[in-house]
This record gives C-alpha cells, structure tokens and sequence, in this order.
C-alpha cells in the first residue's frame, strides 16, 4: 500500500507528472525529468544520468513494510540511502526503507517529509522538503524491465519461498537463501523479455515439463518470458504457455492461474560467500 498523499504539492505532481505508480515489488528503472536513477559504482553517489539500459540504471523496488520500499541496485548491490553529514543520496549495503507515495515520490517520513529531488542539470540528486518554491523535480517514472544478466534469489513474497534447484529436482526453501543452490544466473535471450535461469551450485537451467512439473536440467538452456501483469507484479511464463507458481507453498508447478503465487522478485546478490549445497 502506497501513501497517498503528502500535501498539495504532491497531490499537483501526480496530476502533471503522469507518473506510472508502483504498486508491487519488481525490476524497474526509474526516471526523473528524463533522467535515470544510477549508480555507477560501491563508492559513487546515487545520481541522475541519460538512459542506457546499462545494468546500474536497474533496481529491485521491494516492499520492506506497507508503504515503503527499499531500492536496490543490480549492478552495484547497494541500496540507495542517505546517510548523516551528506546531503546526497549515496549506496550502502544495508537496506534502507523509503516512503513510496501515489506520485512516486521516494521520501524519509510521512510528516513533514523530504524526498529525493534532482537538484542540478550534472544529476546531483538530494533530499528537499516537497513544498520547495524551487519546484525541482522529484516524481519518477517507474518502467518494469526483466531482471538484467546478474545472480539473484528468486522470491516468492506471498510465501516467502525463494527457488533451490539440484540436478532433475527443484525445491522450495525460507528467503533469504542460504547456500549456492538457491542462487539464479539471469541470462537474458534473443527476446528482450526472455530470460533462462541458471543455478549457481550446479549448473542446471530451470525447466518447465509438458506436463506442468518444473525440473532443472544441464542442457539445454530453457526460455522463461517475463512479464509485468498489473496490480500484480512480474510473472514468468514457460515455452508450454502457464505461469510459474508455488502450489500449497510446498513446490513448483505450471498452471494457468495467476496471483500473488504466481508473481516473483528478483532480489540481486553476491554469489561469492555463498557455501555448496550439503548433500
């Protein structure tokens, strides 16, 4: 749940700004006055850049609580943050959790809040209060994008079930993950909304079978579309058509319906200290 209004001010921008809300967690870059929200590296401010569709321009919105977010980089796997004593927006490795309001502003409170503003034409970005008589720019457009070639847990929000694979099964387990079978290679295809997942410990590609099972095999590469229903969240959907879904929050199947069973975010991680699977 979003708040829905803090003055207005922001009652203004969401009426000129045409901004798309988001509504669910997912994979999205995010735009302010044309500019994309980036982070270039672990060291770097959190600023505003011409569009690329470079990987640092991507980042998981997650819905920490209702009503707030926390905004993770793909690239980077920093979390845009503000800490003491810098007026900018910076990354940290801990998350952070934002105010998301109706318009897209990412704000610090619900009283009297500051919000993430583009504060100069280099893309300098800091927080003002959203009644400034400057009127900079502080609403985003959020576009849903495919999650970009890096490693993930793949996350089931509704059971809180991320997706473990060993060779010729998958499985289920308890986010966040615990070891290299429950980490995913993202390798995007010819398609600009197809995708095929990659198992860290083993190799394995997840698969769909014709007869709804999902499996994980070594070869070959199996085509997942990723999609962005609305009020929904990101959804994928095998060759066979269906959707992937977790059945009585025990395991994975392909089915037609869709719901919150069937939505999945792509949270960014550093494989390195992950451990093997114990057999």
């Amino acid at each position: 749940m979003r708040i829905t209004s803090i003055g207005s001010f922001a009652l203004t921008a969401l009426a000129t700004a045409r901004a798309i809300s988001i509504t669910t967690s997912g994979v999205y870059t995010l735009t302010i006055a044309g500019r994309a929200l980036t982070h270039g590296n672990a060291t770097a401010p959190v600023t505003a850049e011409i569009p690329s569709r470079a990987a640092n321009q991507a980042w998981t919105v997650f819905f920490v609580a209702d009503g707030v977010v926390s905004l993770q980089n793909v690239a980077t796997l920093e979390f845009a943050a503000i800490t003491r004593g810098n007026p900018g927006i910076v990354g940290t490795n801990s998350s952070f959790g934002w105010v998301l309001f109706e318009s897209n502003l990412f704000c610090t409170g619900t009283d009297s809040a500051f919000c993430i503003s583009l504060v100069s034409s280099n893309g300098q970005l800091s927080l003002v209060n959203p009644g400034n008589p400057e009127n900079l720019p502080q609403v985003f457009d959020a576009t849903p994008i495919p999650p970009p070639r890096a490693w993930y847990e793949v996350h089931n929000v509704a059971t809180n079930r991320i997706i473990g694979a060993t060779p010729g099964f998958t499985f289920l387990s308890t986010y966040p993950a615990s070891d290299r079978s429950e980490i995913w290679l993202v390798q995007p295809q010819e398609n600009s909304s197809t995708i095929a997942l990659q198992n860290l410990d083993t190799s394995v590609w997840l698969t769909a079978e014709s007869n709804g099972n999902v499996t994980a095999v070594f070869d070959p590469p199996a085509p997942w579309i990723v999609a962005f229903p609305a009020g929904l969240g990101q959804t994928l959907t095998p060759a066979s058509s269906g959707f992937l879904q977790v059945t009585a929050g025990t395991s994975l199947v392909i089915d037609s319906f869709t719901g919150q069973t069937s939505t999945w975010v792509f949270h960014p991680v550093d494989p390195a200290p992950f451990l093997p699977r114990r057999v």
